[in-house]
């Protein structure tokens, strides 16, 4: 069927900076989402745990999601040993509820050139002087899910 009328959320990680998410929503939430006025929109929360303390969130960012989503791939950043799922109504006055989470899913080590994004590349002086390889990793982290 088209949905089995639950909320829930599950991942499966692709590849070490790939994970599959798809999820299903209950009538009653989709009705909940559809009515009310507090509601702004639905994200999916991915957070980020290190290695050394899986129990505190060490770094997280927003996927935009709507009502017709059921999946989406995401690219997850390097250096975190755990992640986790939220699947996340956000309310006015940036106040938010978790209607499902995935588990803990642990992620591979992987190899320097995979983990990281930004390989050194020949840039002139003059732009790295103006700020351009700062503004290209900033753009990076706050922007990653943008063109996906």
């Amino acid at each position: 069927p088209e949905t089995y009328n639950e909320t829930v959320i599950s991942a499966v990680l692709r590849n070490p900076v790939w994970i599959f998410v798809y999820w299903d929503m209950k009538k009653d939430h989709i009705s909940m989402v559809r009515k009310s006025n507090k509601i702004q929109s639905l994200s999916l929360r991915v957070n980020m745990f290190s290695r050394d303390n899986p129990d505190a969130i060490a770094d997280y960012f927003d996927v935009p999601i709507t009502l017709d989503d059921r999946n989406r791939y995401v690219l997850l950043p390097s250096g975190f040993g755990f992640v986790r799922i939220d699947f996340v109504v956000n309310m006015e006055g940036e106040t938010y509820e978790v209607l499902a989470s995935t588990g803990l899913v642990t992620l591979p080590y992987v190899s320097e050139k995979i983990a990281n994004p930004f390989p050194e590349t020949p840039i002139s002086p003059v732009l790295k002087l103006s700020g351009l390889p700062e503004l290209l990793r900033t753009h990076y982290m706050n922007h990653r899910q943008s063109f996906f």
